[in-house]
């Protein structure tokens, strides 16, 4: 269960992502390119704007001096015809459009000089996936309806790819975590797909949460993509200010990738992640079937400190 998947010394991922929501997929971006253990072949944005999500990441890639990750567009719709927004405060905002929400004017980012790529993100992800002998990782940290509408467009992924790495689901409560609610259709997609999977639960993230000391230590640094995480993570905060279990930041997408790389920080269940695809008030609730043959590997707890300690190791620059 503790086994690492490297690839010629190096784990070949791409990533799929949303960021301009919440803040730690910025965070993740950020660890991922912190780490010469991977190797990120490409990103693509999905879910409503995708566009300002792409420019955010080609933003932040350019202060990080990661300009050669090239980045696309992926879906901004879902697949499920009964979209389900949150309905946390301010969360309303977001069914009208990435731009209402302002994480572009909080962060403070400016226009990138670059640009996405001139292809959809869904056939740029199939494209990385399918090459030869390279054993891509899909890191899916938001809705999955990329990582769905690939598998549907070239079934021939499940027998390419060696794992997807997902944070989606909640196993201990009633709640419909957001990467699910968002596309229950995609997230039954891949999760019946019976590819091999590492599954980050909302509970997880949660528990990763960065103290004011850590968000503190953030700000000190003087690299310049850590400047723009920064005013990133003070903006969600004050974004979030009336909701402070989620402002924390929490580590959510980041304990994908620390996933991989350290899966002793975490405890884990094998079996198999069942999505409610129905049309009541369960629709989008997960719940997880212990099978030792199954295909999912689920974190059912995490050491926080551990985890936490090795992410700020990580992008401080002090691996």
């Amino acid at each position: 269960m503790g086994t690492r998947v490297v690839v010629n010394d190096s784990m070949n991922v791409f990533l799929d992502f949303d960021i301009g929501g919440d803040v730690d997929d910025m965070m993740c971006l950020a660890f991922l390119l912190a780490c010469d253990e991977f190797d990120l072949k490409g990103i693509s944005t999905v879910l409503w704007n995708v566009w300002e999500r792409a420019e955010e990441a080609l933003t932040f890639l350019q202060a990080a001096g990661h300009c050669h990750v090239p980045v696309a567009c992926g879906c901004s719709s879902t697949m499920a015809p009964n979209f389900r927004h949150p309905d946390r405060i301010g969360y309303d905002q977001w069914a009208r459009g990435f731009k209402l929400c302002e994480q572009a004017q909080i962060a403070g980012f400016e226009d990138s000089a670059d640009r996405p790529l001139p292809i959809h993100g869904v056939d740029f992800l199939i494209d990385r996936c399918m090459r030869e002998h390279e054993q891509v990782i899909p890191v899916l940290t938001a809705v999955l309806t990329d990582m769905a509408m690939a598998l549907v467009k070239e079934p021939r992924l499940c027998d390419v790819v060696p794992q997807l790495a997902i944070m989606a689901g909640e196993f201990e409560s009633d709640h419909i975590e957001q990467n699910i609610r968002c596309d229950v259709t995609a997230a039954d997609i891949v999760f019946r797909s019976n590819l091999k999977a590492t599954v980050i639960p909302f509970k997880v993230g949660v528990d990763c949460r960065l103290c004011e000391e850590e968000v503190r230590a953030i700000g000190e640094s003087e690299k310049p993509s850590l400047k723009l995480l920064y005013r990133a993570i003070r903006g969600w905060q004050e974004y979030c200010r009336e909701d402070s279990a989620l402002a924390g930041p929490c580590l959510f997408d980041p304990c994908v990738p620390i996933a991989l790389l350290r899966p002793e920080f975490f405890q884990w269940k094998q079996g198999r992640v069942l999505v409610d695809t129905g049309a009541g008030d369960s629709c989008g609730r997960t719940r997880f079937e212990e099978d030792a043959l199954g295909p999912h590997r689920l974190a059912v707890s995490v050491d926080r400190d551990l985890v936490v300690g090795f992410f700020m190791e990580r992008i401080l620059g002090n691996a």
